[in-house]
């Protein structure tokens, strides 16, 4: 009897067991390249992975959205899998990245409709440019806290709140990145009470980062390789179209 049981268990290797679903994490509220409908993600970052990994390399995924930086936790924690986003020299202490992003987001200074000192703003054009203005950003954004130091920043729990707070004139700017202020923009009742200025501080390619324990780290090639054919075929710039607009691939 003994002997049966050893060469059951002996039988049931890793390779047949079914293997837990690749967990990725985004922020909860982040449209539109992700954000939480009713406990179904959604976004262009979603509908990239599931025509890159589901689609193609046919690996079973699963998304979860959480406050950012508690999404962050649980890859580090070793939770959940990898998350998408900059590879930030704290991330990848503990991730590695995709060769090839999967978008890139141009990054711009928007602050409220007549602004005392709009004529200083339309000059900006690199961070230090914002010494002397209030910025307002969101808990969990890592590019902020590398690249801002020496700013005066009030920080948000959420999105949604910079924006809110922005327009109450708490602050005089937000940095953000094309895709989600254009999109949300898209209400003319908040259009209104904003103003884009024209400079670009920064184009950042956000990649897939997967925990360097996961057992999934190793997807990493053939995931860059997906997605660069997928971004020759165009098939990254139809995803991205419904969304609204923006650059849709390095050097663009």
């Amino acid at each position: 009897m003994k002997c049966f049981f050893l060469i059951i268990i002996l039988m049931i290797s890793p390779l047949t067991l079914k293997a837990e679903p690749l967990k990725l994490v985004f922020p909860e509220s982040y449209a539109p390249l992700a954000w939480d409908d009713a406990g179904r993600m959604r976004g262009i970052g979603i509908d990239v992975l599931d025509a890159s990994l589901k689609d193609i390399l046919n690996v079973d995924v699963s998304y979860k959205g959480y406050p950012w930086a508690r999404g962050q936790e649980e890859v580090r924690k070793g939770r959940s899998d990898g998350f998408v986003t900059v590879p930030t020299p704290d991330r990848l202490l503990y991730v590695t990245c995709s060769p090839e992003p999967l978008i890139v987001i141009e990054l711009a200074v928007y602050t409220y409709a007549n602004h005392p000192r709009r004529d200083e703003l339309l000059q900006v054009k690199t961070y230090d440019d914002l010494k002397g203005f209030v910025l307002l950003d969101y808990r969990g954004n890592g590019w902020t806290k590398n690249i801002a130091g020496g700013l005066n920043v009030i920080w948000a729990n959420t999105l949604e709140q910079t924006y809110q707070l922005l327009a109450a004139r708490r602050a005089d700017v937000v940095v953000r990145n094309n895709f989600n202020f254009d999109y949300f923009m898209k209400d003319q009742s908040l259009k209104v009470k904003f103003e884009k200025m024209p400079g670009v501080l920064s184009r950042i390619p956000l990649h897939l980062c997967i925990r360097k324990t996961s057992q999934y780290v190793s997807l990493l090639p053939a995931f860059s390789q997906t997605i660069s054919d997928l971004r020759e075929k165009g098939v990254i710039e139809e995803i991205i179209r419904p969304y609204g607009h923006g650059p849709l691939a390095p050097g663009s």
